[in-house]
């Protein structure tokens, strides 16, 4: 069982499982505090815990493997510019380029990945081919128009659907295609039920702009997008996050972790127990969506 082999390894008898059987919804759990880091939610200590779950420079499960399928529809390629939102720490925009060979500007709204982007593009030559720059999710602004096509990483994490997803048709080309994917809620999610608020606080989410597929779906219909698919990828997504947690316990049984590399190892570890417990319960749902700007 995950959850034994992370306590035994970590040498903790309160880390958090990170797999089923998962506790009651309504059991407070006793996890180390990450140290407060003056630079922010992701200092460098987090940062190696994704890379080593995930690949280097990517922020979600399944690495470049995944990338490079969402990026797929996009029809990405030489002649043309994709704009990606959500980049992360550099590995999405690096895996996109090598695969597709595309132009992709790269958006991220955390400083410090845009930073560690920044430098992986760099180490990794990426010349021209990568612009790297900021965005706020809340005021979300896109040249008008400059790309062929859109692929979003979880844009909608800290603000409504119906801000984001018209920034994100507007900045693409009449017949350009956009993927994005996102939590959706199927249930109105209670912030003072203590599963769902330490969950919100360690994905750095609002409860309250957590779309539903519909609102989704109405948001891009009226910004002029043709729906192809709406697809629930939760079973993908969770999959990819246990052989993630796999491949590091495997790692952590021959190199325990000092007390600090432990303690960013156990949160990020409950964060992902939550959104598992979430998923399975079905109150929420990872998706895809791809669309074709028709107006």
């Amino acid at each position: 069982m995950l959850s034994l082999n992370l306590g035994r390894i970590l040498g903790r008898t309160d880390a958090p499982p990170v797999a089923d059987p998962l506790p009651p919804s309504d059991t407070p759990h006793s996890v180390p505090e990450v140290p407060a880091e003056p630079m922010g939610p992701w200092p460098p200590e987090r940062q190696a815990v994704t890379d080593r779950l995930w690949g280097a420079g990517f922020n979600v499960p399944g690495g470049e493997a995944e990338i490079v399928r969402l990026a797929r529809p996009t029809g990405a390629s030489a002649d043309n510019r994709l704009l990606m939102v959500g980049m992360g720490g550099g590995g999405a925009a690096t895996a996109i380029v090598r695969s597709t060979h595309t132009w992709v500007t790269g958006m991220e709204a955390e400083p410090e990945l845009l930073s560690a982007a920044r430098a992986r593009a760099e180490a990794d030559h990426l010349g021209r081919r990568v612009a790297m720059e900021a965005w706020d999710p809340r005021r979300p602004v896109f040249p008008k128009g400059a790309h062929k096509n859109c692929l979003a990483l979880e844009p909608m994490r800290q603000t409504v659907c119906s801000v984001v997803l018209p920034a994100l048709t507007a900045a693409i080309e009449v017949r350009g295609n956009l993927v994005v994917t996102d939590l959706i809620s199927t249930e109105p999610l209670n912030a003072g039920e203590p599963t769902v608020a330490r969950w919100v606080r360690l994905d750095r989410r609002d409860p309250a702009v957590i779309p539903t597929a519909g609102a989704v779906s109405a948001v891009l219909e009226a910004c002029g997008m043709d729906l192809r698919i709406a697809e629930d990828i939760s079973q993908r997504h969770m999959g990819q996050t246990l052989l993630g947690w796999q491949r590091v316990l495997e790692e952590l049984a021959e190199h325990k972790p000092t007390a600090r590399e432990a303690a960013f190892v156990v949160s990020e570890a409950e964060l992902w127990l939550l959104r598992h417990r979430l998923i399975e319960a079905g109150r929420l749902r990872m998706m895809r969506w791809h669309a074709i700007k028709v107006r």
